[in-house]
């Protein structure tokens, strides 16, 4: 830092020496120097805000995705390398369940007893020995039978795993039908497990014998050794969760314990940002990179964090070194073109000395410019410039005198002129005046039979209307008659219909009467059969024993016979309710009838209405017609007359506007001759003032 403050310092001092005494003598706020400093310090200020910009944003960027890159191979190599371990494990669960022998000394192990229970315990620990000899990652198989014997590592050992007193983790695998993943607590086990980080549980399942469980317990420093070397920065960090919501996190298993509850919640806010994602890399709050990898294999969950202030530190340094350079760079640019701009300025300034000569009015002044740049064209230019005013003012001395001259006689004809216009428009205002009275009045006309026409078209309307009226009148009055015969076509049907109803309930009431004879009967029988269970009641009383279920067969009868009588009383009341509506009924469908006879003398008194009423309708119909052709015909004049008023007040618009115009026109004439006369004093004042001015030129 200090070294690049020593060289802005002498970068300063050699840019003040060289040129700070110019700009002392040189600064114009006005003048085009400060302009085109100000110009290329803003261009310059531009460019560099823009560069370090785009540097800044593109180095930042890049850093982002490069970093975003490493943490999502580092999370994908912890997937793929603990996949690895899980596959494995895996594969020798598979070997273990294809071994015949293994599996029959593991169902049976719990039923085997003397010498073949050893040898089944002896192979099995041989087989669990070997399995864990070949595989560095695990710490211990244990093989517990269906009655909780833990045959491996020691047969003596054993766990209650009645169905209430089980663990969780026990019931899990046996709920499971295929290995679990998940961490085993001290407490939830009989046998200390020192090396044990986390835990892979199988049920296994022979073909003869009981099913028995077989548990993995992985060596801690399989994780701890690997998640401490997987690390891209100081401040990154590896978490694992297994499917049972468990988490690895650095040289800590147990996730839930009190001291990393940060941990913990940090863990619950990813998963719960991320939702089902399979594999996602994204920047969480406060500036901290997470990658997240789901693995389908195994079911765990890698997340990886990095600070990302710890990424970016580089970066920062790198863009305050830009901007660094890019204001030492700005200030260089500012003093080379103030230098520049200086230069420039010089031949400008003595152009415009000569300039000042030239406005004073002397014209024997020459720019004294060298060189073929633009400054020099323009020198020339200029020189060339003051010899052609100087021709010009020759030129003019003689025009200003002839004007003169011709000014005066034109000042005189003018006036001539303008006497003559003036009595010429007087005599057109008078012919206009009356041709304006005609025009007027031929209007008022116009209008007039204009009022006539309107009203001659709405009483032709109102014709038409009444018209369309009467037809609509005689079309409704036919439908009327239409719809009174269809009335009276209804009527006779509903008479007919009346009469058949009343020779139905007359039938009905003969139906009825049959029915009540046969009720009666019903109710003689049902007496009858009352009597008879009596007797038969009395001598099965009389039998003793032998006719107790002769007796009960009487009671059965009396009590069909006690229903009999009931329903039979209630068939009588429905039959009396029957007669009483069929009455009421007959004696409205009488009513009914007359109505109907009434109604159907209406109806013929209302035909012959609608008939007289057609045969009015029919002669109005014909006295409109009449009326409408009188007057389209008085349309058919009013239209003629109206064009031809119409063609009278056009000729005599268009005469007065043509009146108009004439003395419109001799009225501007008259005005532009006393201009012109005006005009003619003016310029010969301008050729006396043009004289004077040209005096003041030295041109010799």
């Amino acid at each position: 830092m200090k070294k690049d403050m020593k060289k802005n310092k002498t970068i300063w001092d050699v840019a003040k020496f060289t040129f700070m005494p110019k700009l002392k003598l040189n600064i114009n706020i006005q003048g085009i120097s400060s302009k085109i400093i100000i110009l290329v310090l803003t261009v310059i200020i531009i460019l560099t805000c823009f560069n370090t910009g785009i540097a800044t944003y593109t180095t930042y960027t890049t850093m982002d995705e490069l970093f975003k890159s490493n943490i999502e191979t580092l999370t994908l190599r912890e997937k793929e390398y603990f996949d690895a371990i899980t596959g494995n494990i895996e594969n020798l669960t598979v070997s273990l369940a294809s071994n015949t022998e293994f599996l029959e000394y593991g169902g049976k192990v719990d039923v085997l007893e003397g010498g073949e229970k050893v040898k089944g315990i002896t192979y099995i620990k041989e087989t669990i020995s070997t399995a864990i000899n070949s595989n560095k990652f695990i710490s211990c198989i244990y093989l517990i039978s269906s009655k909780g014997q833990i045959i491996y590592p020691a047969g003596s050992s054993s766990m209650d795993v009645s169905k209430d007193e089980r663990p969780k983790w026990y019931e899990n695998i046996l709920e499971s039908n295929q290995g679990i993943w998940f961490q085993l607590k001290k407490e939830e086990f009989p046998i200390t497990r020192s090396d044990a980080g986390v835990t892979y549980g199988i049920k296994l399942t022979p073909r003869w014998g009981s099913e028995f469980i077989l548990l993995y317990d992985l060596k801690k420093n399989t994780f701890t050794e690997s998640l401490a070397t997987m690390k891209i920065g100081e401040t990154s960090q590896s978490y694992i969760i297994l499917p049972s919501k468990d988490v690895i996190y650095g040289d800590q298993i147990y996730i839930k314990d009190e001291s990393i509850l940060e941990e913990q919640q940090l863990v619950a806010d990813i998963l719960a940002k991320t939702g089902s994602e399979k594999k996602i890399t994204f920047e969480y709050e406060e500036g901290l990179l997470v990658s997240l990898i789901h693995s389908e294999q195994s079911g765990w969950c890698y997340i990886n964090t990095v600070d990302k202030n710890e990424i970016l530190a580089p970066t920062k340094r790198i863009n305050t070194q830009l901007i660094y350079g890019a204001v030492l760079s700005g200030i260089l640019f500012v003093f080379i073109g103030i230098y520049f701009s200086i230069q420039f300025t010089k031949p400008i300034k003595r152009l415009i000395g000569v300039m000042n000569e030239v406005e004073r009015g002397n014209l024997t002044v020459e720019a004294d410019t060298k060189g073929k740049d633009e400054i020099g064209l323009l020198g020339t230019a200029f020189n060339s410039m003051i010899k052609q005013i100087k021709q010009m003012s020759l030129q003019n001395d003689k025009i200003a005198q002839t004007v003169n001259a011709s000014a005066q006689n034109i000042a005189i004809i003018s006036k001539e002129t303008a006497t003559a216009t003036n009595e010429i428009a007087k005599a057109i205002e008078e012919v206009a005046d009356g041709v304006a009275k005609q025009s007027a009045e031929v209007n008022e006309g116009n209008e007039s039979f204009k009022i006539l026409s309107r009203k001659i078209e709405s009483m032709y309307e109102n014709v038409q209307y009444i018209d369309k009226i009467s037809n609509d009148v005689q079309t409704i009055t036919l439908n009327g008659i239409a719809i009174m015969k269809s009335l009276q076509m209804n009527s006779l049907k509903t008479t007919e219909i009346t009469q058949q109803v009343v020779d139905s309930m007359e039938s009905l009431n003969d139906k009825i009467n049959e029915i009540i004879k046969i009720t009666g009967m019903l109710n003689t029988i049902s007496g009858q059969t009352k009597l008879l269970s009596l007797n038969a009641s009395i001598e099965a009383a009389r039998a003793g024993a032998s006719g107790r279920g002769f007796a009960v067969v009487a009671q059965e009868i009396r009590m069909l016979a006690d229903q009999s009588a009931n329903f039979t009383h209630n068939i009588e009341e429905l039959i009396q309710n029957i007669i009483s509506k069929t009455q009421q009924s007959t004696q409205m469908v009488y009513k009914s009838e007359n109505i109907v006879s009434e109604q159907n003398t209406i109806i013929s008194q209302s035909i012959e209405a609608f008939a007289k009423i057609q045969q009015i309708i029919n002669k109005f119909i014909e006295y409109t017609e009449e009326i409408s052709g009188y007057i389209k015909e008085t349309e058919n004049y009013k239209v003629q007359v109206l064009a031809n008023m119409e063609q009278i007040s056009l000729v005599s618009e268009i005469n007065a506007s043509t009146a108009e115009q004439i003395s419109a026109a001799t009225q501007e004439q008259f005005a532009t001759t006393e201009q012109l006369s005006n005009m003619a004093v003016e310029l010969a004042q301008l050729a006396r003032d043009l004289t004077q001015s040209m005096g003041k030129f030295k041109i010799k």
